[in-house]
């Protein structure tokens, strides 16, 4: 298919070649008889030949006929004038308030007013409405974004819980919902359905209707299994009032479906897990909820990666565990003495770099690392290990006294905190694994002559004097302080474990690790336990009954689950693509961004959820042999709630609705070319924009702009289209106009009384124009001094139109005192006198906005393309040459980076 922006110069193409070969048919129809016999006439007689003509020279080609004008519509260029005005004016303002958000919304929903039915218009003036805290506002756009997009299920919702929200009483409300949940709202999507009973069920509980809470809650979490709030909601109410760890863990598992990305979630159901010694299975969702933080960018909490380092000893055994461990200190040192080997090699300095010795193991790992060791029996890592565990309880002391010393995201009163654990769990651990007896009966010695029982207590005692006699062979000593002990301790029941192995009784030694394990099967002691049971009796024990129960159910959960954890790509698509390929200098670029879900289950919309629903356009554009990085636009796509294996949505957006399409105004009078980046769930990082983590990006084909014809033109040829000139013509002209006054008092700009002259032609034209055509020039000529004469003579014109007003005060006010503007405050429609004194409330404050915005240049077709790194960030105005072609433009003072507003929400850079 030929796209609409090279018809005209292919089938000029094709016209051209049908003519030549319509000639060429004609002539070998003549010339049907066989070479050198006579050509027979019409009526048969017989033709003399003809003496062979001298061949004329070939004619010059014709030029090639300027295609026509183009242009949206009047009314078109009109509503998104006023849309790009109030873009713009929230745009110059870094912090813009919410007066700054009412103004914008008087100014979008005239937009909407002259272009009923734009779901893209009615979007932003929602945002804007939202921002500014317009709640009849808000319910107003949201009927008609419902009545123009009616498969939008999140409007709809919105659109339910406002009209709701209006009843004064708690009873009123719930009737309501029940009329919605009911028969007569049968019709909704289940979805909406889901979240309706889901503000029921608080409801009901705000009242104390715990049965009807509950019942409701239920409702909700059936009709949308992607209804977060639902799900995790029940688990919540559930682990509150009782169940056993396997219903826990199918409460788990629903919110799991709610969210397969939910990092939390997935912790919590590896945490129930191992506490009921379903390890392997444990293992899997703690691997998950470690690869979500990595895709973040962030290194797991030490709480979370020591929990999973104890169930991996569990699970997969001490040899497996111990290896990890070693390969992960091992290898670090001999990276290290390599580095320092190199650079004295290099005779270069090594004070900076770290000893190989301080190199070592968390205590927490180095605790796993030592007892998988002494489960082995392997003398050489269990030897190294007690050495590593002694010095960097030692160190301890140098973390207080040299603070820069200690590890990262570790406090003092951390320290201080690892001392007092360590203090007892050092000694305790060496004589668990019969290393250095001497030192640690010193440490107890120690402990005993500070006669603090907080230090002390008689458990503590128990645990410590037992395992001190059992290591000194006083067997019965040992027996007696271990039944002093108390029954929970771990330490005092792997004491009388060891008790029994020592004394020969392996079977009941084996048996009471294993009761060890399975009270304490998530723990480091849990897994040594396990490993010594597997030791002495051959096989490693099972968990107890309800662990086997919760790791059957686990084992169900689907394993594409795990997959998502990879790549974004195993369960969703994105693409974008232009509507047009070219278009004309005044067209607005529109562009179709579409998600598909490609996974097994259907998944939620939103922007935290699996399927992220924020999207950056982030557009690039050349200008010549200059390429400019453009400002990105925010849309969303958040239509529905979430959707089933290969549904998809597809929204068809402005993608330059606000300062960079205003931008890309200004740099109309030259063709260019935008190619877009299209980042999902994006995140600024370092000063550069990329796609969220499982987020997707896609590029975009490019788009062509035609640049404007007529700009070498003489004023009085401009002067002569604005009078004369009708759609596409007189559009052309004002944007024409546009360029040339901006222009004004820059080197190689319009000259001052040339620019009087353009402005009276501009108000002679404005004096005659209807609401639409007025609006279009108020939006499109500029607002700079060089265009002074047009902006006064606006403001002296009187117009009744309310639009007209609200967008003269907008783009043509820049000082509080300004006579017109105070007439304004006391205009008969309301709106009109609002925004003038929201207006005049913020220039008195000295507030940026887009009536005093300042000039600055647009780079030429001309200039050379700026080294790498060289061009200005994005959101700045940039800067350019002073080359006939380099046309100026207007840009605001201080304009935050980023930002924008697209056609799904945000506006304005908020």
């Amino acid at each position: 298919m030929i796209t609409q922006g090279k018809d005209a110069k292919w089938l000029a193409v094709l016209a051209g070649v049908a003519v030549g070969l319509g000639v060429a048919g004609t002539l070998r129809a003549q010339g049907t008889n066989e070479p050198g016999k006579p050509v027979t006439a019409p009526g048969g007689a017989t033709a003399k030949p003809e003496t062979p003509a001298k061949p004329e020279a070939p004619a010059k080609p014709e030029a090639p006929a300027e295609k026509p004008l183009t242009a949206p519509t009047i009314k078109e260029l009109a509503a998104r004038g006023l849309v790009r005005a109030a873009l713009t004016d929230l745009r110059a303002n870094p912090a813009a308030t919410t007066e700054d958000y009412r103004i914008a919304l008087a100014l979008l929903r005239k937009a909407c007013e002259v272009m009923p039915g734009d779901s893209d218009l009615l979007r932003l003036a929602l945002d804007a409405a939202e921002q500014a805290g317009e709640t009849g506002a808000s319910e107003a756009i949201l009927r008609e974004i419902v009545k123009a997009d009616p498969e939008d299920t999140v409007s709809q919702l919105s659109l339910i819980t406002a009209r709701i929200n209006r009843l004064q009483d708690i009873a009123s409300r719930i009737a309501q919902y029940e009329v919605f949940l009911g028969p007569r709202g049968a019709g909704l999507d289940a979805t909406v359905r889901s979240r309706l009973a889901l503000d029921l069920a608080l409801l009901l509980r705000e009242r104390g209707d715990a049965a009807g809470f509950q019942k409701r809650l239920t409702e909700a979490t059936q009709l949308d299994k992607t209804n977060k709030d639902a799900a995790a909601l029940a688990y919540a109410f559930y682990r509150e009032t009782g169940g056993d760890e396997v219903q826990r863990l199918e409460m788990l598992v629903n919110l799991l479906g709610a969210d397969p990305l939910d990092e939390a979630t997935h912790l919590e159901i590896a945490r129930l897990l191992a506490a009921v010694g379903a390890s392997s299975e444990a293992m899997r969702f703690y691997r998950n909820a470690m690869a979500l933080t990595e895709i973040e960018g962030l290194q797991p909490e030490l709480e979370i990666a020591t929990e999973r380092s104890n169930v991996f000893f569990a699970a997969d055994g001490p040899e497996a565990a111990l290896k990890e461990l070693n390969k992960t200190v091992r290898d670090a040192r001999r990276d290290l003495a390599s580095l320092r080997r190199q650079l004295e090699e290099a005779k270069k300095p090594v004070t900076d770099i770290p000893e190989v010795s301080t190199i070592r193991l968390d205590l927490a790992n180095e605790r796993t690392r030592l007892l998988a060791a002494h489960a082995l029996g392997d003398q050489e890592s269990l030897s190294e290990s007690a050495q590593d565990m002694v010095a960097s309880i030692a160190a301890l002391d140098g973390y207080i006294e040299k603070p820069d010393t200690r590890p990262k995201r570790m406090t003092e009163e951390r320290v201080k905190l690892l001392k007092e654990v360590w203090r007892l769990d050092g000694p305790l651990l060496m004589l668990l694994v019969g290393l250095d007896l001497t030192g640690a009966e010193k440490q107890i010695e120690a402990l005993r002559a500070l006669k603090d029982e907080r230090a002390l207590s008689p458990a503590v005692s128990a645990r410590l004097e037992g395992w001190l006699a059992l290591r000194k062979g006083k067997l019965d000593e040992a027996r007696g302080w271990f039944e002093k002990g108390e029954a929970s301790d771990a330490f005092v029941q792997l004491g009388r474990a060891a008790l029994a192995e020592i004394e020969g009784e392996k079977t009941r030694a084996a048996e009471m690790y294993a009761a060890v394990w399975r009270g304490a099967s998530e723990t480091y002691l849990g897994a040594y336990a396990r490993a010594m049971s597997k030791k002495l009796s051959g096989k490693a024990p099972p968990p107890a009954l309800v662990g086997q129960r919760a790791g059957g159910y686990a084992q169900g959960v689907p394993k594409w689950i795990d997959d998502m954890m990879r790549s974004p790509r195993s369960f969703m698509t994105i693409a974008a693509a232009p509507e047009k390929p070219s278009v004309g200098a005044l067209d607005f670029v529109k562009m179709t961004v579409k998600m598909r879900n490609t996974g097994q289950t259907t998944l939620r919309v939103s922007a935290d959820g699996p399927m992220n629903s924020r999207f950056l356009l982030s557009p690039d554009v050349r200008v010549g042999a200059t390429i400019e990085t453009g400002v990105p636009e925010v849309i969303r796509l958040d239509r529905r709630f979430s959707l089933e294996p290969r549904q998809e949505i597809a929204v068809t957006v402005w993608a330059d609705p606000g300062y960079g399409g205003w931008l890309m105004d200004n740099v109309a009078v030259d063709s260019s070319r935008v190619r877009y980046r299209v980042l999902q769930g994006f995140e600024v990082a370092d000063g550069l924009t990329k796609q969220g983590s499982h987020c997707l990006a896609v590029d975009v084909d490019q788009v062509r702009r035609e640049g404007l014809r007529g700009m070498k033109a003489p004023i009085g040829e401009l002067m002569d289209r604005l009078e004369k000139g009708e759609g596409a013509d007189f559009a052309h002209a004002v944007a024409s106009s546009q360029m040339k006054l901006a222009s004004v008092g820059t080197e190689g700009g319009m000259a001052s009384s040339d620019a009087q002259q353009l402005c009276n032609a501009l108000l002679k034209r404005y004096a005659k124009e209807n609401a639409e055509g007025r609006l279009f020039l108020l939006t499109r000529v500029p607002s700079t001094p060089g265009a002074g004469v047009f902006s006064s003579g606006a403001r002296a014109i009187e117009d009744t139109d309310a639009a007209v007003n609200i967008a003269k005060i907008v783009t043509r006010v820049n000082s509080a005192d300004d006579a017109w503007l105070k007439s304004m405050l006391a205009n008969k429609d309301a709106e009109v006198a609002l925004v003038a004194k929201l207006h005049q409330q913020r220039l008195s404050a000295g507030a940026s906005v887009l009536a005093n915005m300042k000039a600055v240049r647009i780079p030429a077709t001309t200039t050379a393309a700026a080294p790498a790194g060289s061009g200005p960030a994005k959101g700045a105005a940039p800067a350019g040459g002073s080359t006939p072609s380099a046309t100026p433009a207007a840009a605001p003072t201080g304009t935050p980076s980023g930002g924008g507003s697209g056609g799904g929400g945000g506006s304005g850079g908020k």
